[in-house]
C-alpha cells in the first residue's frame, strides 16, 4: 500500500496536473495526504528527462527572464533582506563559520548574509550552469559545486529556498542535511505554501513541482528526522489574490514579491533546529 512520505499515512485525494509539462507523462496527477497536506506528483518524472529541463536553455531564462545568463540582480533585494530579517531574528552570524546555500540560483540571501559578515566561509550548490558561471565568479562565494560533496565541514546553517518541491527525493536531501549540520545547527526552508488547488490546478508561471508542502507537512518533517521548529510563517500575497492578478511577471520583475506574513501567503518559511531527537523510521 501507497503511503505518505512524511506522515507515512495512506489515505488520499487526486488532483489531475499532467498536461502542463512534456517531462511528465499526460496522464500525471497530485497525490494529497489527507492526513498532513503533502502532496506528490503520480507518477514522478523520469530523473533523467526532469534532469534535462531543468539544465534546459527555457529554464534558464525562466528563471530570472532572461538576465541569469548575463548578471547577478544587485544586493540587497527583497527576498534576501526578508530572508536574512527572518533568520537574524534567532541566529548569531557574529559566532558561526560556514553557511551552505542549496539550490542557491543567485544565492542573494547567502551573498547578503556574506556582505554583512566575511568571516563566514559559503558554499552555493546550484544545478543551473548559468548561475553556477556567474557565481564562480563571484568573490563573496568560496566554493560553487554541481552535487553535495563529500568532503564538507559541518554547516551551522543550511538554506534551501524555493527548491526542496522541486526535487525527487527531499526527505532524502533532508536527511543529508542534518547529518551536515553541527550539533546545533540550523535549516532554512522556503517553499510555496499548497493547502489549495490553485498550486495543483493553475500551473501556467511555474516549472514542475514534485512536491507539495503545507505548514502540517513541516510540522510532521521536524518532529520525524530531528528538528524543532524554530519559526514557521506563510508569508505575500495571499494564494487566492495570486490566482486573479493579470500580467504577475511584470509585477514580480518591477516591485518584487510582498513578504508580509499573512494567513495565505504563497510562500512557506520555517527556521529548524537540530535536536538529538530519534528519527523516524518512515
Amino acid at each position: 500500500m501507497d503511503t505518505c512520505l512524511v506522515c507515512g499515512k495512506s489515505d488520499f485525494v487526486y488532483v489531475f496536473y499532467g498536461h502542463y509539462f512534456s517531462v511528465m507523462v499526460p496522464t500525471t496527477r497530485v497525490q494529497i495526504c489527507t492526513a498532513c497536506g503533502t502532496g506528490k506528483l503520480d507518477p514522478l518524472p523520469d530523473s533523467v528527462l526532469l534532469n534535462a529541463h531543468y539544465m534546459s536553455d527555457e529554464y534558464q531564462r525562466w528563471m530570472r527572464h532572461g538576465d541569469c545568463k548575463y548578471k547577478l540582480e544587485p544586493l540587497p533585494d527583497s527576498r534576501a533582506l526578508s530572508q536574512y530579517n527572518s533568520i537574524t531574528l534567532h541566529f548569531d552570524f557574529k559566532n558561526i563559520h560556514n553557511i551552505l546555500d542549496f539550490g542557491a540560483g543567485s544565492a542573494s540571501t547567502m551573498r547578503t548574509i556574506k556582505l554583512k559578515y566575511p568571516h563566514i566561509s559559503t558554499t552555493a550548490i546550484e544545478l543551473s550552469k548559468a548561475f553556477r558561471k556567474l557565481l564562480s565568479n563571484c568573490n563573496e562565494i568560496t566554493e560553487v559545486y554541481a552535487e553535495i560533496p563529500s568532503d564538507l565541514p559541518s554547516q551551522d546553517l543550511i538554506i534551501i529556498s524555493e527548491t526542496l518541491e522541486h526535487i525527487l527525493d527531499p526527505i532524502g536531501i533532508i536527511k543529508r542535511f542534518r547529518s551536515l549540520l553541527t550539533t546545533k545547527g540550523y535549516l532554512f526552508i522556503e517553499v510555496p505554501n499548497c493547502p489549495f488547488p490553485y498550486y495543483y490546478e493553475n500551473k501556467e508561471y511555474h516549472y514542475p513541482h514534485t512536491f507539495f508542502f503545507t505548514k502540517d507537512s513541516i510540522i510532521q518533517i521536524a518532529a520525524n528526522y530531528g528538528f524543532e521548529i524554530v519559526y514557521m510563517n506563510s508569508l505575500g500575497m495571499d494564494i487566492r489574490t495570486w490566482s486573479k492578478t493579470p500580467d504577475i511577471h511584470k509585477i514580480v520583475k518591477q516591485t518584487g514579491f510582498s513578504y508580509e506574513p499573512n494567513e495565505h501567503g504563497i510562500h512557506l518559511r520555517v527556521l529548524l533546529r537540530k535536536t538529538n531527537g530519534k528519527l523516524s523510521s518512515l
